[in-house]
């Protein structure tokens, strides 16, 4: 378990993953439900009138303090009243180069609150081991959170170091501790801004990837379930750690090919990078869809599991 806890109040300005990628990972799961899973998830979706996966996938999002449309079903006021605020549940800032999710390596990086904390404790809810909150809003957000793993931005980033003349993007996890940089995360790429002309601070990279990057995909209608191998029921929720362990090598992809430029001119906080569009689009674009379908099939395969 994390022996450093962090807690800053810039951590809640992260943005979420945008939601029309959040509903297509979970439109082509519910293609991918067996009938006995399609039939439990559809008794749950019942009590608040839903069809399908992707009429809840946004939800973890619609209830953040910042939104302007907050669902009012009873389940979603009782979850609100026990937690008010879940904005951490959404990602864990591993450093780019790391190689797994190990609370022992990356003790000073992983939360129990993290994404990877809560789909095990989704999943254990939905397994019967665990009252934390009800199987509803367990279901709402092991659908969100089970995206956001397949987001490279919300599993690992840089951290910023402003010691010299021009900021520095740091990818170590012993040069981060070394220099203290614990509290300088990029806040999954939101820090980062592309430039557009020499100056001018452009797009933020987790955007680029949540909304930019997803426009350029194609359809998903001829999507293949691909599931990983089998593993015994009372070891799902051992699966989003590995998930996340197989996912973050593309947070290199994320960061490749970025220079910093320096402090933005409008934003202080923030850091402007040069970049080249086309090679980036080139490569990052397919790994949006690869890990889309990724991200799929799995969540299909934990509610396949859950209810055989």
């Amino acid at each position: 378990m994390a022996t450093e806890k962090r807690r800053s109040p810039a951590l809640l300005l992260r943005k979420k993953y945008g939601a029309p990628g959040h509903k297509t990972i979970a439109a082509v799961a519910h293609r991918f439900l067996t009938p006995a899973a399609k039939t439990a998830v559809g008794k749950l979706l019942n009590k608040i009138n839903a069809q399908s996966l992707e009429s809840i996938a946004a939800w973890a999002d619609e209830i953040k303090p910042t939104s302007s449309h907050t669902p009012n079903d009873s389940d979603t006021l009782k979850f609100l009243a026990a937690f008010p605020v879940t904005n951490e549940w959404h990602f864990v800032d591993l450093p780019v180069d790391a190689t797994s999710y190990d609370t022992t390596i990356y003790a000073a990086f992983t939360r129990e609150d993290d994404v990877v904390h809560m789909s095990e404790e989704c999943i254990n809810i939905l397994l019967d081991k665990s009252t934390k909150f009800s199987k509803l809003n367990a279901l709402r957000w092991l659908t969100h959170l089970i995206g956001d793993i397949h987001q490279p931005l919300h599993i690992a980033c840089s951290y910023i170091d402003s010691s010299g003349t021009k900021p520095k993007l740091v990818f170590k996890k012993d040069d981060i501790l070394s220099k203290n940089l614990l509290q300088k995360s990029d806040r999954g790429g939101n820090k980062i801004l592309l430039m557009t002309s020499v100056g001018t601070g452009g797009k933020a990279l987790h955007s680029y990837w949540d909304t930019t990057l997803f426009g350029m995909v194609d359809d998903f209608s001829s999507a293949a379930y691909d599931p990983p191998p089998a593993v015994a029921k009372n070891k799902l929720a051992t699966l989003p750690s590995l998930w996340v362990g197989d996912n973050v090598q593309f947070a290199k992809e994320a960061y490749k090919g970025l220079t910093v430029k320096g402090k933005d001119a409008k934003q202080h906080t923030k850091v402007d990078v040069k970049w080249n569009k086309t090679t980036y689009d080139k490569r990052c674009a397919p790994i949006v869809k690869k890990l889309c379908l990724k991200g799929a099939s799995r969540l299909a395969f934990l509610l396949n599991s859950i209810y055989e």
